[in-house]
């Protein structure tokens, strides 16, 4: 990961064919710090042997053959020179040249190549790093997402964007005749790809270098001030222009029309309902709470709403209580969380319902029937279920149908981009916590547990975020759409989250 740029690079001095650089190495975090040399002949990059003894990362020696890497636990690297050949974990990689030398002081000194330098760090430590010859800085450490959120923000004259990300960091804007370009030298940026019809004057959109991110400016003769914040991690870019207007004024609102504000969230069964029983003993109850507490903190965190659980922690609550929960909370907003099983192994996939007395489906019928064992005794009990009286039916849940399908919908389409599991689609069944709810609402399968591949990617690291985080994106969809028909959006404020 090199960043190259004529115009900008002034080497110090030229020795035996090299261009010279002098660079600030950090490693790890800013307060590591070293100084070292890039080596540059044509378009080939080194950097000295011992900069790898100096970060404590190996140390290299001569032998007979070649030389030889030795690495912290009794691991090591062999690199033949004149074949080209450097093996390491019992894999063999092949370069025009590994290794070049300079002589300092009467001394031969060692340089390795670049592509030598990222097989060591990223196969044996586990790391990576960004080299900057424009800004003379070379980063080494973890190559995470870095960054959380990006706000823009509208005024007459002027465009606010402040990028957050994790933590402190290096990074290098270029400003070029209609276009920014954010380089984040600590960290990869994410998925990016944002255009919103009400700012036209900028975009924002991440590419193939995972490390860049490029605002397209559409406004002439711009300038721009860029400035850190809070311990570093935010950095705020100012674009200014005479192009720019003040953001279109918010519609006069009803006085009876609430922003959206306040979502319910509802984690499926608990305490000695389990629900499903899957492999390797996932419990329905526990996936979906867990994933019910990252939607939670991300819907708080990044959008600022109000967020209701119908449980808080391991409990059984009924159904007739959850509804009751949701509705005296004065919700805009319900959403259960489920998981389904199968007697069939091979069944799989996410799938999304919301309410209707008459079901998609045999399935689904089965599937809402299954659910609505949950209700205690005292409640509405099954056979009474069956015959859901129609005026319950209109009063609670009618008037919210057409939003419900928009809702279940944005869930469904979202989580079919984002997540590599079967879309099973959008559909209705019966479900007695949906039709008891006075708000939109919607009931979502996040997979099939019983299916042993299916719970085995539910199991990966980050997965369970990452449905989370699906469902994220259709409330914040959702709570734009609700705005907007309301006359209560955020004008001239928008926020960008990056898919990972």
């Amino acid at each position: 990961m090199l960043l190259l740029s004529a115009g900008l690079m002034h080497a110090q001095t030229m020795k035996q064919g090299f261009k010279i650089y002098p660079v600030k190495v950090v490693f790890q975090k800013l307060s590591k710090q070293k100084v070292s040399y890039v080596y540059l002949r044509d378009t080939s990059v080194f950097l000295p042997a011992g900069l790898l003894r100096l970060l404590k990362l190996g140390t290299l020696r001569a032998t007979d053959g070649g030389f030889r890497l030795e690495l912290p636990e009794k691991r090591h690297m062999t690199i033949n020179n004149r074949t080209g050949e450097v093996l390491f974990n019992n894999e063999t990689f092949s370069f025009v040249e590994p290794l070049a030398f300079v002589d300092e002081k009467g001394k031969k000194k060692v340089l390795l190549s670049l592509d030598v330098l990222r097989i060591i760090l990223q196969k044996g430590h586990g790391l990576d790093f960004y080299l900057s010859l424009e800004q003379l800085i070379m980063y080494i450490g973890p190559m995470t997402d870095r960054i959380k959120r990006i706000d823009v923000r509208q005024f007459p004259k002027q465009l606010l964007v402040e990028i957050y990300y994790q933590q402190a960091g290096l990074y290098q804007l270029l400003k070029g005749k209609s276009q920014l370009r954010f380089y984040l030298l600590s960290g990869r940026v994410g998925v990016v790809n944002w255009k919103e019809k009400n700012c036209p004057f900028l975009t924002i959109s991440s590419t193939a270098d995972s490390h860049l991110l490029v605002l397209g400016v559409n406004a002439k003769n711009y300038s721009i001030q860029d400035e850190r914040q809070t311990g570093d991690r935010v950095i705020r870019i100012r674009v200014n222009s005479e192009d720019i207007p003040a953001p279109a004024a918010a519609k006069e609102t009803d006085p009876q029309k609430r922003p959206f504000q306040h979502v319910v969230i509802d984690p499926g069964h608990g305490g000695e309902d389990s629900g499903a029983q899957g492999c390797f003993g996932i419990k329905e109850k526990d996936l979906v709470f867990d994933i019910a507490l990252t939607l939670k903190k991300l819907l708080e965190k990044y959008l600022g709403l109000n967020v209701i659980l119908t449980r808080q922690s391991d409990v059984n609550v009924s159904l007739d209580e959850r509804t009751s929960i949701a509705n005296k909370s004065m919700g805009q907003l319900f959403v259960s969380l489920h998981a389904n099983s199968s007697k069939f192994r091979s069944a799989k996939g996410f799938e999304v319902f919301y309410a209707n007395t008459v079901a998609t489906d045999d399935d689904s019928l089965s599937l809402a029937r299954l659910e609505n064992m949950s209700i205690k005794a005292g409640d509405t009990q099954g056979d009474e279920w069956d015959h859901l009286d129609g005026i319950l039916w209109e009063l609670a849940q009618y008037e919210y149908l057409h939003e419900s399908m928009e809702f279940a919908t944005l869930v469904n389409d979202i989580s079919a981009r984002q997540l590599q599991l079967k879309n099973r689609g959008v559909k209705q069944a019966p479900f007695y916590v949906l039709l008891g709810v006075n708000m939109p609402a919607c009931l979502v399968e996040v997979g099939f547990i019983s299916n042993k591949k299916e719970a085995q990617k539910i199991l990966e690291q980050g997965y369970k975020a990452k449905l989370a985080q699906a469902i994220y994106y259709a409330i914040k969809q959702y709570k734009a759409m609700y705005n907007r028909k309301n006359g209560v959006s955020d004008h001239g404020y928008w926020e960008v989250i990056p898919a990972y």
